[in-house]
């Protein structure tokens, strides 16, 4: 009977060692998972933040540099054309004469250097954002659009970014129970990060961890034109 202690020690040696096997990855999984922890919760102490260091109330355009403008356009009205959806804004805005600013001095005030900017709209019912080079485009065209991106790049913690959002005078939408636009912010290691502006007023409130994906469907324009056609819903 040699051959059933053999087999007996080759199968309590293979069972042995199992254990061994599911003990260790357990062991490395639970160091993973510590350090991942340990990581974001240096990620989230140190995060980019845009705090509001100067800021000017709505007033009428003014010719003056900035690092970033945009322009928020109430959506009139939908058609059906033959192909796709038409977007109807008040083509006052195509004279700049007919718009007013608010002007914010942005610091980031953060721990972390910030790769890129994007501001959104946050209510895709009823308002387009656009960079205000382009607006001209998108007014004629008749498109809808929800994400403008600064081309400031790189912002350093302790550096400053100057944004001016415009709107068209007898349009100025107020922030009501949530903020108008959101800022999402991707910093240099890679992450998201969201941020209200409760613009045209200086409120603003803390960032928070996102995700690309999320971001992503903020300003996804085909999703919103399927929700305008009623094929699906916000």
């Amino acid at each position: 009977m040699d051959w059933l202690g053999f087999a007996g020690s080759i199968l309590g040696g293979i069972i042995g060692g199992l254990f061994t096997y599911l003990g260790v990855k357990l062991t490395i999984n639970h160091d993973n998972k510590k350090k991942q922890q340990e990581e974001l919760k240096k990620a989230i102490d140190e995060r980019p933040r845009l705090e509001v260091v100067d800021f000017k109330e709505v007033g009428k355009h003014r010719s003056l540099k900035s690092d970033f403008d945009v322009i928020c356009l109430n959506i009139q009205s939908v058609n059906k054309a033959a192909n796709r959806l038409e977007f109807n804004y008040d083509e006052k805005a195509l004279d700049k004469n007919n718009l007013v600013s608010c002007e914010y001095v942005l610091k980031n005030t953060g721990l972390t250097e910030i790769d890129s900017i994007c501001f959104i709209s946050n209510l895709p019912k009823n308002m387009s954002i656009i960079e205000l080079r382009n607006a001209d485009f998108f007014i004629n065209e008749k498109l809808l659009n929800y994400d403008a991106w600064a081309d400031k790049r790189f912002i350093k913690p302790g550096d400053e970014v100057k944004v001016r959002i415009y709107y068209i005078k007898e349009h100025v939408i107020a922030p009501a129970l949530s903020a108008p636009i959101g800022v999402y912010i991707q910093d240099v290691n890679g992450r998201y990060w969201h941020q209200p502006l409760f613009a045209p007023t200086k409120e603003t409130d803390n960032t928070r961890l996102s995700s690309r994906k999320e971001m992503k469907e903020y300003f996804d324009v085909d999703t919103a034109l399927e929700c305008f056609e009623g094929k699906k819903y916000w």
